[in-house]
């Protein structure tokens, strides 16, 4: 795996085998960030329109990114998220549905990202969860990355809804104590 500070080198130069590879590092990660947002009213069309809009505007504009402020992860994940509340507005506007709607929804969401205030520690928190054991992981993921119901969770892994619950719960707990780890470090 290309190291960032070469990878960047490699895009300011407009490299496009580079611009192939922070696409392939990068597509997953944006495509969890842009589908939280997006679950509803959005569809995968959305989605993935909005993270291929993220790339394109990466290439068009990279010398923006500046190092010295922060990680190359970090502002991919901050612009995923713009993209994708940008996009929210326009499908809520095309819809006729109001934005203030589906923000409620979000806020009534046992989501517990929306607890977090940067993109980077979105991007934290993703990999925090990826470590999990299966099939916590992909509870966890489901859940607070796709607001997946806990009953559809269940059905969708062929897991009790009572342990899938369980499983929400203690790893919510072990999600505030890495938080909280997060913020004494800092």
């Amino acid at each position: 795996m290309i190291r960032e500070k070469e990878l960047i080198e490699r895009l300011r130069r407009r490299d496009p085998e580079a611009y192939e590879i922070l696409i392939d590092q990068y597509s997953r990660l944006l495509f969890s960030i842009c589908a939280g947002i997006l679950i509803d009213p959005g569809t995968r069309e959305d989605v993935e329109d909005t993270v291929a809009d993220c790339f394109l505007e990466f290439w068009e504009n990279g010398n923006k990114f500046d190092p010295s402020k922060g990680s190359l992860k970090g502002y991919l994940c901050g612009m995923a998220h713009s993209r994708a509340i940008d996009r929210l507005r326009s499908l809520c506007k095309r819809r006729e549905q109001p934005l203030d709607s589906v923000q409620d929804r979000m806020a009534e969401s046992d989501n517990i990202l929306s607890e977090i205030i940067s993109e980077q520690r979105i991007l934290e928190i993703w990999e925090y969860i990826q470590q999990f054991p299966g099939p916590d992981d992909r509870i966890l993921t489901l859940r607070f990355f796709y607001e997946i119901k806990p009953a559809d969770i269940a059905l969708k892994l062929g897991l009790p809804v009572a342990a899938v619950y369980e499983r929400i719960r203690s790893g919510k707990q072990k999600l505030r104590a890495f938080l909280k780890q997060q913020e004494e470090q800092q």
